[in-house]
């Protein structure tokens, strides 16, 4: 019984430093048992999708059950008028790493650029207590300014979306986001410059939130998309007739394969990067160095044949219409006429 009401103590103080008013138990996003390579475009507590599950699916499942309880935690930042600090306390495996944490912690950072509440810092507790708070930026801590924010960023989002329904195509969406982001969004720090809502609702970002920004941009619309990056740069792979090809709007670089970007890093400015021990030189388009979520994102090899545009791209459609055309060609053969309409 002491030893009961010894946890419940850690319990309720961990609770209490990341203002959490009740218990939190991991919710399932819904994509645990998917098949790596199986991915849906997943909604949180938004009127369209946010985010894609492609890396989610392929984390171990210690960093799926810390990646899971952060989101059940931002999930409640993001749905009442409460005041927080920080996130709820999202409890953690016993015998995660730092390193695990520290990954799970990019991942789920890049994957859910819906939370634009969020700061560029968390704390994480171990020893008897286990558990992540990611910091609420100052300016969204009060929960009535929170939802107002989070109606204007809505609204915002809806702007791009009732613009991209006028088009049939991931390829034509995919590129009308970028196109409109640049004539829109310069480049500057502010406020919240790591959260794609400084670049939604005030035009100007640094790199991350431009990323950001585009996968989310993206996925409300639709087309598969990931936030990823390095150290010192941030980018996207989109996902256009089944083929991932990398995004960088703040460098003008749209759909390109592994060799155009290795071409262009050759003559882009090259940084080096510092975890206060160690320090290495980095190309711009280069993950963190030794993590092993690198290997979850999409290779993007294939070159983009701009001639494809702008019949419809959609992967599930193209499966559709070969087995449509498969079906004429049978059909014929029996010297029986259809007439099939694909749905589109």
């Amino acid at each position: 019984m002491k030893k009961r009401r010894f946890t419940a103590f850690l319990t309720a103080a961990a609770a209490a430093l990341c203002m959490l008013s009740a218990p939190m138990t991991a919710v399932p996003t819904g994509a645990a048992s998917a098949q790596v390579g199986s991915t849906i475009l997943a909604k949180d507590n938004y009127p369209f999708s946010t985010s894609s599950t492609y890396v989610y699916n392929q984390l171990p499942s210690n960093c799926k059950t810390l990646y899971d309880n952060l989101l059940t935690a931002c999930r409640q930042v993001d749905s009442d008028t409460s005041t927080y600090q920080a996130t709820p306390a999202a409890n953690y495996p016993s015998g995660m790493t730092q390193a695990q944490i520290t990954e799970t912690l990019k991942v789920f950072r890049y994957d859910h650029p819906e939370f634009f509440f969020l700061e560029n810092s968390q704390v994480v507790a171990s020893g008897w207590m286990q558990y992540v708070c990611i910091n609420i930026h100052s300016n969204f801590q009060n929960g009535e300014r929170r939802q107002a924010a989070k109606a204007t960023f809505i609204s915002k989002i809806n702007e791009y979306r009732n613009a991209a329904s006028a088009y049939e195509t991931d390829y034509e969406r995919a590129k009308y986001i970028f196109d409109t982001m640049k004539s829109r969004i310069t480049y500057g720090g502010g406020d919240y410059e790591y959260s794609a809502y400084m670049p939604l609702t005030e035009g100007r970002s640094y790199n991350n939130g431009y990323a950001k920004l585009y996968a989310l941009l993206c996925n409300a619309c639709g087309v598969e998309c990931l936030g990823m990056g390095g150290p010192g740069h941030c980018w996207n792979a989109v996902k256009i007739a089944g083929n991932w090809y990398y995004v960088d709007v703040l460098n003008d670089l749209f759909l390109k394969n592994s060799s155009e970007i290795a071409a262009y890093d050759e003559d882009a400015v090259t940084y080096t990067a510092s975890d206060g021990t160690t320090s290495a030189e980095y190309v711009q388009h280069e993950m963190d160095k030794g993590y092993f979520t690198n290997a979850f994102y999409p290779q993007m090899n294939s070159a983009y044949d701009g001639s494809r545009w702008p019949v419809n791209e959609n992967p599930q459609q193209q499966e559709t219409t070969e087995a449509t055309t498969e079906a004429t060609t049978t059909t014929e053969a029996t010297t029986t006429t259809e007439t099939t309409t694909s749905a589109t």
